[in-house]
């Protein structure tokens, strides 16, 4: 039974408890049944609330400025607790509306996704032409 408090389940939102930067995330079905590390804090919501609209919420400049509000930090290291959490007031929309922003959402998160991997292409396809350039030379640079 102590061993299921720490175990994420698919939909539970984590964030970073220590650290530098409050991070979050929502855990996808592949995690599922995953224990949870111990810099982290999940957060299993009900039916009425959907998760990647916390998650979008705590990493917005707002969720951080309300986040770090609650939060004791020393020499720029945040800590937060579960406690912390539970102070934290977050406005609670009409579920249609929720389904439609969460749509919004996943696909931002998925434009961005295939942009960095786009970049990342690219980039990786310049090394390669600059590199067959370099090993085709026949002159040293020194």
């Amino acid at each position: 039974r102590d061993l299921e408090r720490y175990t994420v389940r698919s939909g539970d939102v984590v964030i970073a408890c220590r650290g530098t930067v409050l991070k979050s995330a929502v855990v996808p079905e592949s995690l599922d049944g995953y224990l949870i590390a111990s810099n982290l804090i999940a957060i299993r919501l009900n039916a009425n609330f959907e998760p990647i609209l916390l998650s979008a919420f705590f990493q917005s400049p707002e969720g951080q400025k309300i986040l770090l509000s609650n939060v004791r930090s020393s020499t720029m290291q945040i800590a937060l607790t579960v406690s912390d959490i539970e102070k934290i007031e977050v406005p609670l929309i009409p579920v249609e509306i929720q389904k439609r922003l969460a749509g919004l959402i996943a696909a931002s998160d998925n434009y961005y996704k295939a942009a960095i991997e786009s970049a990342n292409l690219r980039r990786d396809i310049a090394y390669s032409i600059a590199l067959k350039s370099f090993m085709q030379s026949s002159t040293s640079w020194r």
